[in-house]
């Protein structure tokens, strides 16, 4: 998974290119394919990249519009980027790269910020304006916050907790190999869900109770706490979803349980 970083002076500092670049020096593990840095009036981006679908420079990040008013730096994946590029060469927009990156900065000069949710996605974006305003959001693009969709977060949670704490930093779950960006993942949305008022389809509110409930069952289902070390992976996790602070890395509080 690619490396993000950046700077935000509320004063209108120019952010350093220095600065930048010393950032993405340490992210330099998650992105050994490139690195690239962009400064402005009040904000800066650092982006290090693991190159995956466009493996041209065309797709290097940060990555600007023709006019350079809005930039991105990303790390995830859009799923429907396919569909989205070729609406978006329907209405004369040209596309420099063929990876999913771009899409993102097409779509946000066509659309009200609100139609950004059309994105089927896992990242985050930044324009020079507009800082971190769709971090929040609990909305689905196109679907429904299922029980279900609860106990899969918790359950790979909790699979990918056990397995880093045994030493591996990646675990066959549900057939698929997963890193901690899955993981990640299920307890950020968990944690969103938990904290900012989000419903089930059914009408039902995710609450501690209902979170601890079905993590009680979905941890029985892998063997419950006695097993491996579920449960370190349980406390770490409970800690992590039910914190009214939302905590920065989940492996961060978990290095001091490593042997």
């Amino acid at each position: 998974m690619c490396g993000i970083a950046g700077v935000l002076y509320r004063d209108g500092t120019h952010a350093s290119a220095h600065v930048l670049q010393a950032m993405a020096s340490q992210l330099r593990h998650r992105g050994p394919d490139g690195s690239g840095v962009r400064s402005f009036q009040g904000a800066g981006l650092a982006h290090t990249r693991l190159a995956i679908i466009d493996l041209t420079d065309a797709a290097a990040q940060p990555l600007g519009s023709d006019d350079g008013k809005v930039w991105v730096t990303f790390n995830g994946e859009i799923y429907n980027f396919r569909e989205l590029r070729a609406e978006l060469e329907g209405k004369g927009h040209r596309f420099r790269s063929s990876g999913d990156t771009e899409v993102i900065v097409r779509l946000y000069e066509e659309v009200p910020e609100d139609d950004m949710l059309r994105l089927q996605w896992l990242g985050f974006y930044h324009d020079k304006p507009k800082v971190g305003n769709l971090m929040m959001r609990i909305k689905v693009p196109g679907g429904q916050i299922t029980e279900d969709g609860v106990r899969l977060n918790v359950s790979v949670a909790l699979q990918y907790l056990n397995s880093w704490l045994n030493g591996n930093g990646a675990a066959a779950i549900f057939n698929l190999m997963e890193d901690a960006a899955t993981a990640e993942i299920s307890r950020s949305q968990l944690w969103q869900w938990l904290h900012h008022g989000a419903k089930l389809a059914d009408g039902r509110p995710v609450t501690p109770e209902m979170y601890t409930q079905i993590r009680e069952e979905e941890l029985a289902k892998l063997g419950g706490s006695g097993a491996g070390r579920y449960k370190e992976a349980t406390d770490l996790l409970d800690g992590l979803v039910l914190s009214q602070e939302f905590v920065e890395f989940l492996t961060y509080p978990a290095y001091e349980l490593l042997d």
